[in-house]
């Protein structure tokens, strides 16, 4: 008997919840219905990188936002950029000089537009920096490309830039509606 009434309150709850217009996800401009991620420029050395970016933040957006995909050239909103560049570092190497751990970096230069009014809603210039163990029959050079790490990373990288460009920070948010934290202070010279 206690089962059927917590389904029924928990059914209640969630359309009451709707009907006031709650939502999860991050917030979306107002009126947009649908986003479109536009296939990145790459000017790295790596090449594909950028087709895995694409695909990472397509999936990234589904799962935070509450917009439908859609092709870039039809969207309401867009995402374009381009991987400006992977860095190698040298690693890790033990006493007989083998690589045990190296890493890589990867810049990259993302915008969100409305494509209705053309307006630039936001802007993120990211990198991530990752390390990675290398397994022992892997060759130094083709160790920031072992697929799982560089999914992880590129997943960790898509996720940021949905946040920076819907999820501005809110010192941002303060700025724009008037209001200001505290004013910076300088050292006396007493």
């Amino acid at each position: 008997m206690r089962q059927p009434i917590t389904l029924l309150l928990a059914a209640i709850a969630s359309l009451a919840l709707t009907a006031c217009g709650w939502r999860a996800g991050l917030p979306t401009p107002d009126g947009a219905r649908t986003l479109g991620v536009a296939f990145p420029g790459n000017d790295s050395w790596v090449r594909d990188i950028e087709v895995d970016l694409g695909l990472a933040l397509s999936e990234a957006a589904l799962e935070r936002l509450s917009l439908e995909p859609a092709a870039a050239d039809r969207a309401d909103l867009v995402i374009s950029g381009r991987v400006d560049e992977v860095r190698g570092r040298a690693g890790i190497r033990s006493q007989d000089n083998v690589l045990l751990e190296t890493g890589t970096e990867i810049l990259v230069s993302f915008e969100l537009r409305d494509r209705r009014s053309g307006e630039l809603l936001g802007r993120s210039d990211r990198s991530i920096e990752a390390g990675f163990l290398v397994p022992e029959a892997t060759s130094p050079l083709r160790a920031p490309e072992l697929p799982e790490s560089r999914s992880r990373v590129i997943r960790n990288l898509a996720e940021g830039l949905i946040l920076d460009l819907f999820a501005p920070p809110s010192y941002e948010d303060e700025a724009s509606s008037g209001q200001s934290g505290p004013e910076p202070t300088s050292p006396s010279s007493d």
